[in-house]
């Protein structure tokens, strides 16, 4: 009997891991909210590549989900702007996005619901 290699899935990082590793990154020309959820994806959670990366409701790779769940993509408008973040269930939920004036922060739901950003859809990647 021979022993066959089985795929293991890399073990995913916990929330604060992931925190702990962009939390103050600053925002650029090259490294901007949707740069910020790109790069979480590839890099920390090893779940798609750039080229896999466009959360919506016309990817056969993203699914709208109604609830959100730790990782998901969080998609946000805010003055009419289109913005996106990773959703965290910590400190009772809450989103971990990139800002021009703050670089990459965590912004609770509870104090999201204070600022002039409206939560549009969380997606969840399924490929």
């Amino acid at each position: 009997m021979t022993d066959t290699p089985q795929s293991i899935s890399p073990p995913c990082p916990s929330e604060l891991d992931v925190a702990m590793r962009y939390l103050g990154k600053p925002w650029s020309d090259s490294f901007n909210c949707y740069d910020f959820c790109m790069e979480v994806y590839e890099n920390a959670l090893g779940r798609c590549t750039k080229a896999d990366f466009l959360p919506s409701g016309n990817s056969p790779n993203w699914k709208k989900i109604d609830r959100p769940t730790s990782f998901c993509v969080v998609l946000m408008r805010s003055y009419g702007q289109a913005h996106a973040g990773i959703y965290l269930s910590s400190d009772h939920g809450g989103v971990l996005h990139c800002t021009p004036d703050r670089g990459v922060i965590f912004t609770s739901l509870e104090a999201l619901r204070h600022m002039p950003i409206k939560i549009e859809a969380f997606y969840d990647y399924v490929h």
